[in-house]
C-alpha cells in the first residue's frame, strides 16, 4: 500500500496530498505587496518633495516683490504637505 492510500483500498487512494502550500507562502505573498507598496510610498512621498522644492526654487527666481513670493510660498508647501498626506494616507 502507497504511504498516501488511507483506505481507499488498492489504485483508489481517498485522501491525496499534492502541490502542498503551506500557509506561509501567502502570507510572505502578502508581506511582499505590503513592502511593494510601501516603497512605492516612499518613492512618491520622494518625488513629491523634490517637486516642491523645485517650485520653491522657481519662485524665488520670479520678478515679483516679496510679499507676493510669500504667498506663493506658503500656497505651494500647503499643497505639498497636504500631497504628502495622501501618500501616507492620512487625509
Amino acid at each position: 500500500m502507497a504511504p498516501w492510500n488511507y483506505g481507499g483500498g488498492p489504485g483508489r487512494p481517498r485522501f491525496r496530498v499534492r502541490n502542498y502550500q503551506p500557509a506561509s507562502g501567502l502570507a510572505d505573498q502578502r508581506q511582499r505587496i505590503f513592502l511593494a507598496k510601501g516603497l512605492f510610498m516612499l518613492i512618491s512621498a520622494l518625488v513629491t518633495f523634490l517637486v516642491v522644492i523645485l517650485i520653491l526654487y522657481l519662485i524665488n527666481l520670479l520678478p515679483i516683490d516679496g510679499r507676493a513670493k510669500q504667498i506663493c510660498r506658503v500656497i505651494v508647501i500647503v499643497l505639498g504637505v497636504i500631497s504628502l498626506l495622501r501618500f501616507i494616507a492620512v487625509i
